[in-house]
């Protein structure tokens, strides 16, 4: 731990000394102010534009600068930088992301949106990193609330929302090719974006990716290499003054290499060298301006994804989504917005031999009515909001999600507010209806392992609080803090109720305890620091998160178009029962970025710089993926935007 400390802070003084020189306090790192920034419009918490300030819940913005600055290649390092979110690469080709809880492979209470479009499964109601590898470039921002928005977004968005907002194809017009070489991954794309008459833009956009083994604990590759192709397209345009189209749709088509095994029972078989899978979606959405000053939109998409694991589990999955809502002002200091939606499920599971469901193929259908309603009570001081997501699914049946909230500004620059929440996440596929039985050899002998599906299993729910403090003290400082209490109930988990069955089952639920600070400060015009702490504290199982997570990051301009970037990163040790436990360690990424010529731009990425070597997660709980070391990387991408 000391060891880890000192070389904290040894390069916080190498990042900040470096670059304290008089020559470069004429230049502006960035074109906003600290204020502007702060007063960024979100959407995703009331599903109407706002400004973070104005908000009653702990909400964070990755800007598409952050982006280009922190060299990301894949979408789970940009999530790195939200506070209290923790980020966990498994091995080469997965990840297990989440906040304010424990992490592993399998989460699923953290709801994941691309341009309102869910990317979650309902296999297991989580997301499969892997194939969500867009290309960066055509990312807007993306949206971060911490803790519940069920009220808004329905069952699942327990933990927390992310909502990827892509740009609109207007602002795309004209090419972009990079290409990124590194000594683990390695990627290519291109974006082409077009104007169609006076009403009308488009763009059509390809991503190549190839991820290199990691490497195991005891020395070789980890057989666990991917490959992904993702293609698409959008095109924005408007009939008139007050109505807008979007029509977008993407695709990909990838293999990934696995290995891992059931720790209870010893196995080792699960050694894939080409799981194959693939995907198309297509949405539209259209936006009405109302004569009122409020909105109309109405969006819908279909989402198709297949996986085939050979010898382990092949399935298809379709989604069909519809969905509307309405945001109207019926008196001068009222606001409300509400809507509801339509979605069916479809999915089949024949023919596997491992895992099987009972049926194997079924539709699912979801319908959901939501209404949330904002009263001003003293004007630009004082706001009460109270809303609730009403849910009827083919699991568990009739579930209300309610929300109450406060926000009190005591002035111009302070913010305080308060929130009381309910959320469900409803069982799925791999909860309600899966069965198998493997033979292994676990520690007492042959035998035989066998999982009972629970037909009878009910929604698990979260009852929260939270209270939080936003404050810019100076035109250069700011700070953000968010405090929680939670607790679950009927927590749906799998337990053994003899040495050789498991069953899924509601049990009591875990208890939660804890907070983010965030700190934003600007010493002078050509740097910024933005820096967080986490603290997370479980009641019942202490060892089921990792308690404490750091991260300062530091934006710096130097002449000759040069930016040097940097970010520290600290996370807790963490015991796992039955498993080796994850030490603490400390990890420094550098990006030294330069802008050669208007039209081209060089970028060197330096990762996990204090270690060659890092362990990140532990062995999974069920699905043992074989433990993986990341390995220290360097990136070298090269940006072409003819103009």
């Amino acid at each position: 731990m000391k060891g880890h400390l000192k070389a904290f802070l040894i390069s916080t003084i190498l990042i900040t000394q470096t670059v304290v020189t008089p020559a470069l306090a004429a230049q502006d790192i960035f074109k906003m102010s600290l204020e502007e920034i702060l007063n960024e419009e979100v959407t995703s918490v009331s599903r109407k534009a706002e400004s973070p300030r104005d908000t009653a819940s702990a909400v964070y913005v990755i800007r598409q600068e952050d982006l280009r600055r922190n060299h990301v290649t894949h979408i789970t390092e940009a999530l790195r930088m939200v506070p209290g979110m923790h980020v966990e690469r498994i091995d080469a080709g997965r990840w297990a992301v989440n906040t304010r809880e424990g992490t592993q492979y399998f989460n699923n209470r953290l709801l994941i949106l691309i341009d309102g479009r869910t990317l979650y499964t309902p296999v297991f109601s989580g997301t499969w990193w892997t194939y969500q590898d867009f290309v960066l470039e055509d990312i807007e921002r993306i949206e971060v609330i911490r803790g519940p928005g069920a009220v808004m977004w329905g069952a699942n968005a327990v933990n927390g929302v992310v909502n990827i907002i892509t740009k609109h194809s207007g602002d795309t017009i004209g090419t972009m090719a990079s290409v990124n070489v590194g000594t683990e991954d390695n990627w290519q794309q291109f974006r082409h974006g077009f104007q169609i008459g006076d009403n009308w833009t488009g763009r059509l956009q390809f991503r190549n990716r190839e991820a290199d083994n990691s490497k195991r604990l005891n020395g070789g590759d980890n057989n666990d290499d991917w490959d992904l192709s993702r293609y698409g397209f959008r095109m924005d345009g408007k009939l008139d003054e007050s109505n807008r189209l979007t029509v977008q749709s993407d695709g990909f088509r990838g293999t990934q290499a696995l290995r891992g095994g059931f720790p209870a029972f010893g196995t080792g078989f699960l050694d894939h060298d080409g799981i194959k899978m693939r995907g198309i979606s297509l949405l539209g959405r259209w936006d009405r301006a109302l004569d009122d000053g409020g909105s109309l939109q109405v969006q819908s998409y279909y989402d198709r994804v297949v996986r085939l694991k050979r010898g382990v589990m092949d399935f298809r999955i379709e989604i069909y989504d519809v969905e509307f809502q309405h945001l109207t002002a019926p008196g001068q200091r009222h606001e409300m917005v509400w809507g509801g939606s339509f979605r069916l499920a479809q999915d089949d599971f024949g023919g596997n031999p491992l895992f099987f469901y009972t049926p194997d193929e079924v539709s699912r259908r979801r319908w959901t009515g939501f209404l949330q309603y904002d009263y001003e009570a003293i004007e630009n001081t004082l706001n009460f909001i109270a809303g609730t997501k009403l849910e009827h699914n083919d699991f568990s049946g009739f579930e209300y999600q309610p929300s109450v909230k406060a926000i009190w500004r005591p002035s111009g620059r302070q913010t305080v507010w308060a929130s009381i929440s309910r959320a469900v996440r409803t069982p799925d596929r791999s909860e309600h209806d899966i069965t198998f039985s493997l033979a292994g050899t676990p520690p007492a002998g042959p035998s035989t392992l066998t999982l009972i599906p629970a037909p009878d299993t009910k929604s698990e729910y979260l009852k929260s609080l939270e209270v939080g403090h936003r404050w810019q003290l100076t035109d250069r400082f700011s700070w953000d803090l968010a405090l929680y209490a939670k607790r679950f109930e009927d927590e749906l988990r799998v337990e053994f109720i003899n040495p050789t069955t498991l069953i899924n089952g509601n049990l009591k639920g875990e208890r939660f305890y804890g907070g983010e600070i965030l700190i934003d400060w600007r010493p002078a015009d050509w740097w910024q620091i933005q820096g967080w702490w986490a603290h997370i504290n479980p009641r019942i199982n202490p060892n089921s998160a990792t308690r404490n997570h750091a991260n300062i990051r530091s934006y710096i301009n130097l002449p000759g178009n040069i930016e040097l970037d940097g970010t520290l990163r600290f996370t807790d040790a963490r015991q796992v029962a039955g498993a080796p436990d994850i030490p603490s360690y400390t990890e420094l990424d550098v990006r030294i970025g330069w802008q050669a010529t208007p039209e081209f731009d060089i970028s060197l990425g330096l990762q996990h710089l204090l270690d060659d070597r890092t362990v990140e997660a532990p062995v999974q709980n069920f699905v043992a993926f074989q433990q993986a070391e990341i390995e220290r990387a360097f990136n070298l991408k090269l940006t072409w935007t003819p103009r």
